[in-house]
Order: C-alpha cells, then sequence, then structure tokens
C-alpha cells in the first residue's frame, strides 16, 4: 500500500500539487465482520515520511462515510435538519424531477399523476415528521404547496404562453409551427 501513496505523492509533485499530510488520514473500507478482525496496529501508512492515521469515519463533502460504509451518523445528522434545511433539499432536489417536463407529465394519465403525489406526500411526511395518518391537505397547508397537479398544469401554461408569444428560442417556434400550420 505504501508503494501506491508513493505514486500518489510523486503524481501530486509532477503536477505542482501539494499534500497537507497533517490533514490527511487512511480508513480501511470493508464489511462489519472483516473490520472487527483487522489490527490497525499492525498497519502503517506513510506519505511523505509521516504515518497516516488510520480513522473509523471521516466527512467528505459533507457526507460522513465510516468504515464500513453504512452511513448511521450521517443518517442522525440527517434527521436533526431544521424544517428549512429539509424545505432547502426537497426544492434543490427532489422538486426539479417533478418539475422536469412538466408538459409531458401534465399529459400522463390520472395513475402516473397519483404516484407522483403519493411521492410528495412522502417527502411532506419527512420534512415535517408527520405521521400516515396526517391529512395531506394540513401538510400542504403547513408548507404552503400545492398538490403535484397544479404546479405541473401552471408550468405547462407558461410553456404554452412561451409559444404562443414567440418567447422561446427559434427552433421551438419554427418546429411547433411547421407542425401545428
Amino acid at each position: 500500500m505504501n508503494i501506491e501513496l508513493n505514486k500518489i505523492d510523486n503524481y501530486l509533485n509532477a503536477n505542482c500539487l501539494k499534500l497537507n499530510v497533517d490533514k490527511t488520514n487512511a480508513m480501511i473500507i470493508t464489511n462489519k465482520y472483516k473490520y472487527n478482525n483487522i489490527n490497525l496496529n499492525n498497519i502503517n501508512l506513510r506519505i511523505q515520511n509521516s504515518i497516516l492515521e488510520i480513522v473509523n469515519e471521516i466527512k467528505y463533502l459533507g457526507v460522513f462515510l465510516d468504515s464500513t460504509l453504512n452511513f448511521k451518523r450521517h443518517l442522525l445528522i440527517s434527521d436533526n435538519l431544521s424544517l428549512t434545511a429539509n424545505i432547502t433539499v426537497y426544492k434543490s432536489i427532489i422538486q426539479p424531477h417533478f418539475d422536469y417536463c412538466s408538459s409531458i407529465v401534465y399529459l400522463m394519465d390520472k395513475n402516473c399523476k397519483d404516484q407522483l403525489q403519493k411521492l410528495q406526500n412522502r417527502a411532506m411526511r419527512i420534512i415535517l415528521k408527520c405521521n400516515r395518518h396526517t391529512p395531506i391537505h394540513l401538510m400542504l397547508d403547513a408548507l404552503q404547496w400545492m398538490p403535484i397537479s397544479l404546479p405541473l398544469k401552471y408550468l405547462t401554461m407558461i410553456f404554452i404562453f412561451k409559444i404562443l408569444n414567440n418567447l422561446l428560442p427559434s427552433y421551438f417556434n419554427t418546429k411547433i409551427r411547421n407542425q401545428y400550420t
């Protein structure tokens, strides 16, 4: 393993990059059964003549990773997020999937829209920490959201408005006008 670490060090030097050895740790990733059988005292990983500390857990890009990749600590922290943080996560990661190609989704049958509504309901329960018996209209009111069909209809109407008023890029207008005129 030290040979590979030397290769990393050589690569960094060749590309004028510096490694802060004081902030560098090592983590052995394996399943929990094998991890319990590993004697960490016998492992000496060196880079730039410094011994790397072997840790059980690291924080990488805001995500806590442990040696068995079970994400328990990260999930514990996620449960304690504020309401505002939960809403931000929903609006930045989940909602765009609902809004993408809304004019096509709007034309889907009722069963597909119902599935999307169930996903939104589940997200609302997680955000508000409600049980499954909480009425949907109360959750929608608490978050000041609309049922999934209304934003889909709204975004579709905006798209149609832009088509009718030539507010979209020219390739849209040409394609649509040629097809329907």
